[in-house]
């Protein structure tokens, strides 16, 4: 009998669509313009853009209104 090891792994680098829904629907064109003024903080990897999850929650804190 084989075993099988399943690991759950929590995603923390997201694509652009995937970015706009963890921060509530924005549009892409959004992400965008935070990104290229520098805003938001991004990787590009192997000419894709991602965004770690743990600098969206930095960016949303950064922003928030008391």
């Amino acid at each position: 009998m084989e075993r099988v090891v399943v690991y759950e792994v929590e995603q923390k680098w997201l694509t652009a669509k995937q970015a706009c829904r963890y921060l509530g629907g924005i549009s892409v064109g959004t992400l965008r313009g935070w990104r290229d003024t520098a805003k938001l903080r991004h990787y590009i990897v192997g000419g894709k853009t991602f965004y770690k999850v743990g600098d969206l929650d930095k960016f949303m804190e950064k922003h928030r209104i008391i």
